[in-house]
């Protein structure tokens, strides 16, 4: 079993196939569409060229020889990021894109986000709020949930933690998050959290905001799919 991974979840990706040797035969099947058969000398293009996360292809070899077959399962399970997911960062009135920052991924994996952490120059800007874009991530609780109740929610409440905020000396990974991160409210109209507090931040601090994805538009939610954005001052 093999596995491909997407540069940006919502964008298609391409995958080449071919056979080591020439007069092989091999079938390519890609999810539930029709399996199509290949000659060694042929590249599979059928189905390749417009991948989305969660797609399956199955591969099988029929070797020039006569001997067994040889099946391949390959999956696209893996991300780098969601793309455009945060559409501002600003000051808490709005009069303000700190740092020109808009239109930013969020990523999969913790510690990209750390290491491609937002450097705001946020000047003498006391307070920010991030707006989220609904379609990707869950910026609109109300549209979440299983059983249309705030328990129903939950699972899909952005958290937040400061790495370094009141002198603490936590280590900057995805466990001390997990274990010290906080609720965080983003309004349901306007897809806005609530204010951050930047004034008394310092240079070496780390903010990281993890939020759910909507796997398929505005009005679904993954409890078990997570992506993360990390700002620094500057």
């Amino acid at each position: 079993t093999y596995s491909v991974t997407l540069n940006d979840r919502n964008t298609a990706g391409k995958l080449s196939i071919g056979a080591a040797n020439d007069y092989a035969l091999y079938r390519v099947k890609v999810g539930a569409n029709d399996a199509t058969l290949y000659r060694g000398d042929e590249l599979a293009t059928t189905g390749l060229d417009n991948l989305k996360y969660g797609d399956t292809i199955t591969v099988v070899a029929y070797p020039e020889d006569g001997s067994d077959s040889v099946t391949w399962t390959i999956n696209v399970d893996k991300y780098v990021m969601v793309a455009n997911a945060i559409t501002s960062v600003q000051s808490s009135g709005g009069s303000v894109i700190v740092g020109g920052q808009g239109n930013l991924p969020m990523y999969s994996d913790f510690n990209t986000a750390v290491k491609n952490a937002v450097q705001l120059n946020s000047g003498d800007i006391g307070d920010i709020t991030i707006t989220a874009n609904n379609s990707v991530v869950v910026g609109n609780l109300s549209a979440s949930g299983s059983d249309g109740t705030a328990d129903g929610f939950s699972a899909f409440v952005a958290k937040d933690l400061i790495f370094g905020e009141g002198g603490n000396a936590l280590t900057v990974n995805k466990d001390t998050f997990v274990a010290n991160a906080s609720a965080i409210g983003f309004d349901n109209a306007i897809y806005t959290s609530e204010k951050i507090s930047i004034n008394s931040w310092e240079n070496d601090w780390i903010y990281v905001l993890q939020m759910n994805v909507r796997p398929a538009g505005a009005e679904s939610a993954n409890a078990g799919e997570v992506v993360y954005i990390a700002i620094q001052k500057m």
